[in-house]
C-alpha cells in the first residue's frame, strides 16, 4: 500500500518520545533529495522544528506535443503545475535518487518500489470493461488537453504503446477555487484492489501531543503523488482515452484507492 498525506505537520520535538512512530518514519533528508527546502517563516525558527514532509514535484509548463495555441494557454489557470523540477521530470522522480533513498532506508519494499515502480495488489484478477463515449464541451476538452500536454512533457504519462483499451477510466478536470485538477476516475478498477486500512494521523492527535510553547505550521505538498513511479505491469490498468488515443500513467496520481 502506498500511503502519502498531503498535509504534514511541523512540530517541536523537544518531546520526541511523545511522537508516535508513523510520525518519526517521514523524516526525510531534502537536500539529498535535491528539493527545495520548506519555507520556515511562519513558524519559530528559533524552535527545534524538524519537517515532516514528503518530496513534491510539479508538471513543467512548455509542451509541443498538442495543438494549444499560446494564447489558450495564457488564458487558463495553471497554478498545480508550478512548482520549480531542476531540470528533472517529476513523473516518477523518487528514482532519480536511488542512492540516496538507500542511505535512509534499509527496507527492501520502499526501495523496490522507489527503483522499479509500485506494483497494484489485486484482490481479484481484473476483468476488461468498456465506458460509455464521455462527451466533452469544447472548453471541457481543451482543458483536458492542455493537462494530457503538461503530463506527456513531465512525463507522468505516455502514449501507450500498446493501445490497449481493456482498463480505461475516464479522464478530465475539474475546476477548483484557484485551479483546475486533472482526474482520472477510477471507480471500475478500485473494485479490484487489495487495500490495507491506513489510520490518517489529523487534528485530534495533535490534541494529545501538543503542550504549552509548541509551535506547528501545516504544508500543502502540491503534486507530491506524481513523483512516485508506477511499474510497468501495472500502467495498462491506469490509461484513459482522448480523441482516438490511448495513454497510460508511468506515476502514482489521484483517484486511486491505495493512495489516500
Amino acid at each position: 500500500m502506498v500511503s502519502i498525506s498531503r498535509r504534514k505537520i511541523i512540530l517541536n520535538r523537544t518531546r520526541r518520545k511523545k511522537l508516535s512512530w508513523k510520525t518519526r518514519t517521514w523524516d526525510l533528508n531534502l537536500q539529498q533529495l535535491h528539493l527545495p527546502q520548506p519555507n520556515l517563516s511562519k513558524c519559530n525558527q528559533q524552535s527545534r522544528a524538524q519537517t515532516v514532509t514528503l518530496c513534491s514535484a510539479s508538471v513543467p509548463t512548455t509542451s509541443t506535443v498538442l495543438p494549444i495555441t499560446a494564447l489558450q494557454q495564457q488564458s487558463l489557470p495553471s497554478a498545480n503545475y508550478e512548482i520549480p523540477t531542476d531540470g528533472i521530470a517529476p513523473g516518477g522522480l523518487l528514482q532519480q535518487f536511488i542512492t540516496a533513498w538507500r542511505s535512509t532506508i534499509t527496507h527492501p519494499w520502499p526501495l523496490s518500489v522507489i527503483q522499479h515502480g509500485y506494483k497494484i495488489q489485486f484482490a481479484k484478477q481484473p476483468v476488461p470493461w468498456k465506458l460509455p463515449k464521455k462527451h466533452l464541451s469544447a472548453e471541457d476538452q481543451l482543458h483536458v488537453n492542455i493537462a494530457i500536454q503538461k503530463f506527456l512533457t513531465g512525463e507522468m504519462i505516455e502514449v501507450s504503446p500498446s493501445q490497449n483499451k481493456n482498463f480505461l477510466s475516464n479522464f478530465f478536470t475539474l475546476q477548483e477555487q484557484t485551479k483546475r485538477r486533472p482526474i482520472l476516475d477510477r471507480q471500475k478498477l478500485n473494485r479490484f484492489l487489495q487495500v490495507e486500512h491506513f489510520q490518517m494521523e489529523g487534528v485530534p492527535t495533535l490534541r494529545e501531543i501538543i503542550e504549552e510553547n509548541d509551535y506547528i505550521c501545516k504544508i500543502d505538498l502540491k503534486d507530491a503523488y506524481v513523483v512516485i513511479p508506477i511499474h510497468p505491469d501495472s500502467q495498462d490498468y491506469l490509461s484513459f482515452e482522448n480523441q482516438g488515443t490511448v495513454y497510460r500513467y508511468k506515476s502514482l496520481a489521484f483517484g486511486l484507492s491505495v493512495a489516500p
